[in-house]
């Protein structure tokens, strides 16, 4: 039979790891597989008519919270055209949501592990008086790896995925982990053996969808030992719970190279009352000294995550703990909001503990005993704001000593009346109208002291990614300017005798910074004036400090 494996991904650079599983289960039966991955941007009528011009006897649809709503358009025309396909449905938001279950209203739906059953179905060529059929488990290392050589050229520069383990030792109550009864992990040398044929793939980002990754201590480090050795540009992606890194960890982490290793570390909450409300194990002292010791101690980009909306959480507690994680630094942190799962042990007792939610797929709350709309969409906002000014990393050296001299939060609140336009709404901005509001925000009610040092933190983030020698007028870079042009000649001179031809560095094409703080200048130019931030090969703009002869 004609067998179409469909997932729908939120971007064109994602894929989807369950439908190469599907395929890989039954490449040694007689059907025909195809796999199809659409987007969440095409239009229905585009995805229609790419399955319609496939003409498949089995449509198989992988349903995720992010495309059920995608998945409840398109089904119902699939059926119009071709009324004899046979559609099976499977995936974590079918599995449990019944509402999904009526709107998508699969030929067959498989409830929970999917692999066991659909090579079941496909053995009996897809024949099935059961309507819902529920998954067994089948063990992780039965089932095979999940790509072939042909699918690089569909996977080239794209996003791919790989477990290593399945099952989490958390039993958060607001995630669907929490119903794993076991954890199991692939043996240690079969990882290893996965990893080169990933890298053969060429993608972009290797992801680990592994929920903890590092529950198991030794087995993680194995595998980490081996993710630092390869000799591969690509970066790993990681889940680790913080609670659980040691010592031998940081040491080992310490050698990886910059943009081997990436880490989503979930924090969800800094109060030991809300996480215990929420089935959470962590101790906030111990994660922040982990987190320290990560940005001290190795390159690895951290990107941490915080919950609104969980348990016993208002205004306060939420403040307390946007400010705490961002005062450790982290390269990026996503604020995100409580989500009501069905089938997650939260749902059972939501409207119990007053919550309200969206009826619509992902499920956000829109209030609880604690929070008013009006103040989840006031951090909506805040999210939206802490994605634009800290996760881009444009404003790092601003951040860093802002962050000391006010609280993170008062900061944003700050930032967000300047930021907010007519509407009461905040809008995409442009990276120079981002250093414009920015800079508008730094002149406003602080010290000559504070302000001197600030702007001269954002003229040095300017310079980090500048791509020509300017400055806009709202920064005032006349006085580098006017150096540059006193001295380009005897400044590239300069650096091409000490850095010599062979550099990375581009030494003809740089902008100049001057400080006009003395504290600046000692922290970052070693009391020098000037320093020049040259143009380099796949990275942000070199600093360069100036000698005194010029």
């Amino acid at each position: 039979m004609k067998v179409l494996l469909t997932g729908v991904n939120a971007s064109w650079t994602h894929s989807n790891l369950a439908l190469y599983y599907l395929r890989t289960l039954i490449t040694d039966l007689s059907h025909e597989v195809h796999i199809l991955e659409l987007t969440l941007k095409q239009p229905v009528s585009e995805a229609l008519e790419i399955i319609y011009q496939a003409k498949p006897e089995v449509l198989c649809a992988s349903v995720y919270i992010w495309n059920a709503e995608y998945w409840k358009q398109l089904i119902p025309e699939v059926r119009k055209l071709i009324p004899k396909v046979v559609i099976i449905a499977g995936g974590p938001e079918i599995s449990f949501n019944q509402k999904s279950r009526d709107a998508v209203k699969p030929n067959i739906l498989i409830e929970g592990c999917g692999e066991a059953a659909f090579r079941a179905l496909a053995e009996r060529n897809f024949a099935c008086s059961e309507k819902v059929i529920t998954g067994e488990r089948m063990p992780l290392e039965q089932i095979p790896f999940p790509y072939t050589e042909s699918d690089k050229a569909r996977l080239h520069g794209k996003m791919i995925y790989y477990e290593a383990s399945r099952g989490c030792a958390c039993r958060c109550s607001y995630c669907l982990s929490a119903r794993d009864e076991e954890c199991e992990q692939l043996p240690v040398e079969r990882v290893k053996t996965d990893l080169h044929k990933l890298i053969a793939l060429q993608p972009k980002v290797i992801k680990l969808v592994d929920r903890s990754f590092n529950q198991n201590r030794k087995w993680a480090r194995a595998i980490w030992q081996e993710v630092i050795k390869l000799e591969t540009d690509i970066p790993f992606h990681f889940e680790v719970h913080p609670d659980w890194l040691e010592e031998e960890d940081f040491q080992l982490l310490s050698q990886a190279p910059q943009g081997r290793i990436q880490f989503e570390i979930g924090i969800q909450s800094v109060h030991p009352q809300t996480l215990r409300m929420a089935n959470r194990k962590s101790d906030w002292n111990k994660v922040k000294m982990n987190l320290e010791a990560l940005r001290m101690r190795t390159a690895i980009p951290l990107h941490t995550d915080l919950i609104v909306g969980l348990p016993k959480e208002g205004n306060d507690e939420i403040r307390a703990s946007v400010d705490a994680v961002l005062q450790t630094y982290p390269h990026e942190l996503q604020l995100g909001f409580l989500k009501i799962l069905a089938g997650t042990p939260l749902a059972e007792k939501a409207s119990e503990l007053g919550y309200i939610w969206s009826e619509t797929a992902p499920y956000q709350v829109l209030q609880t005993s604690e929070l008013e709309f009006d103040e989840i969409r006031l951090w909506e906002k805040i999210a939206q704001l802490i994605n634009q000014y800290w996760n881009t990393g444009d404003f790092s050296t601003v951040w860093r000593k802002a962050i000391t001299w006010r609280e993170p939060v008062q900061c944003l609140f700050e930032l967000l009346e300047l930021n907010l336009g007519e509407d009461r709404q905040l809008h995409p901005l442009s990276r120079i109208k981002r250093f414009e509001q920015m800079a508008k925000w730094l002149r406003a009610n602080r010290s000559d002291f504070e302000q001197q040092y600030l702007l001269d933190a954002l003229n040095w983030d300017w310079c980090r990614k500048a791509e020509e020698a300017w400055y806009p007028d709202f920064l005032d870079g006349s006085v580098a300017l006017q150096f540059r042009k006193r001295h380009y000649k005897a400044i590239k001179e300069w650096l091409q005798n000490k850095y010599g031809q062979q550099s990375k560095l581009n030494c003809s094409r740089f902008i100049v910074f001057s400080a006009s703080s003395g504290e600046f200048s000692r922290d970052y130019l070693q009391g020098s004036s000037n320093a020049v931030f040259a143009s380099s090969r796949n990275s942000e703009n070199i600093p360069v400090i100036l000698p005194s002869i010029f």
